[in-house]
């Protein structure tokens, strides 16, 4: 990645919205160069533009952040990657799978926890989720810098 790159990606990770010919008025860097950048940023990241929600606020007022593992594990993945209630699924090392998990309240909790005994759950922890403290703040040093 070029320096260009970098900063492109730093100014934009801060505020996606600003655009091109502030950024470049700021940092002192010709528009075109920046918008060169951008093209080839977008032709080699997956830019994705999404909201950050607030559930509770939609009535969901139930998170949890659960790790299981299940002898049946391509069924659970399956299961879990289909359940309307994952709102993110991983792979794990400890366990098979991490979920993030949101619920509407405590009783659709538990009717998802006796569904997912069918695929003979081995481990199984869950977290409920109190308050996000951050939320889409990863920035690696090397932007930071840039």
């Amino acid at each position: 990645m070029s320096k260009h790159d970098t900063i492109l990606l730093s100014e934009l990770r801060i505020n996606s919205r600003k655009s091109l010919s502030s950024i470049a008025n700021e940092r002192h860097i010709p528009i075109t160069t920046l918008f060169s950048a951008y093209k080839q940023l977008i032709s080699h990241l997956n830019f994705r533009h999404t909201s950050i929600i607030d559930f509770s606020f939609m009535g969901f007022e139930s998170r949890r952040i659960i790790h299981l593992s299940a002898q049946d594990r391509t069924g659970l993945k399956e299961y879990l990657v289909r359940h309307p209630s994952a709102n993110n699924v991983y792979s794990l090392q400890e366990y098979d799978f991490g979920a993030d998990m949101i619920f509407s309240d405590l009783e659709q909790y538990y009717c998802f926890l006796e569904d997912i005994n069918r695929f003979n759950i081995s481990e199984f922890t869950s977290f409920p989720v109190v308050k996000h403290i951050k939320v889409e703040g990863f920035m690696p040093k090397k932007l930071i810098r840039a």
